[in-house]
């Protein structure tokens, strides 16, 4: 039987899961938005951390799977994101703004309904994420997802999930924000979600 599990996720960025996971620890297939907002305290820096919340649509998405004791949900909706993520930088060229950019850290995705068996509930995800960004794309690779129901189910992934994001800077500054480091940056991030048994 074939396993996978999307959902939300950042990094910070939003976060979904996509990929096969193994009998016990449940299943989804489905497709997932998330967007988030950030305030890095400087960018470029070797070294930084920051968090990203809820912008404009948070995290919204579908899907369908078994939770770890094999009832089936579905599980819909808009919900509330929020990540927290240690970032860094490399800077190549002197004076000039990074082109590569890594982050890495925990994101949350809730308020969802779902339907567990028959009886509805909410739910939230949980996930680990990392995130390697080359100009403004990014493609994130998600970690030991859990999705916990109202009612005390869960559902969680074994194998790794993927997605891309967008990275919008918002207020960049070409004679702070530029190699070696550089001021603070507040920028929006995106993120798409999909997969399928």
């Amino acid at each position: 039987m074939k396993k996978s599990l999307v959902a939300l996720a950042l990094s910070g960025l939003v976060i979904a899961i996509v990929g096969p996971a193994a009998p016990a620890s449940g299943s989804i297939t489905g497709a997932a938005l998330v967007t988030c907002r950030t305030s890095l305290p400087a960018w470029p820096t070797a070294s930084g951390s920051s968090t990203c919340g809820t912008y404009v649509v948070g995290a919204a998405g579908g899907g369908a799977g078994v939770t770890t004791t094999n009832s089936p949900y579905v599980i819909a909706g808009k919900g509330a994101f929020s990540s927290s993520f240690s970032y860094s930088e490399p800077c190549v060229v002197a004076n000039q703004p990074p082109l590569l950019g890594t982050a890495k850290g925990t994101a949350t995705a809730s308020g969802f309904t779902a339907v567990v068996k028959t009886s509805k509930t909410t739910a939230k995800e949980t996930s680990g994420f990392s995130w390697t960004r080359v100009g403004a794309v990014a493609v994130i690779t998600t970690s030991g997802t859990t999705i916990t129901f109202g009612n005390g189910q869960t559902a969680r992934a074994l194998a790794p999930g993927a997605g891309v994001g967008t990275f919008a800077p918002t207020n960049y500054n070409p004679t702070k924000n530029k190699c070696p480091s550089g001021g603070q940056l507040t920028a929006v991030v995106g993120s798409v979600f999909s997969g399928g048994a």
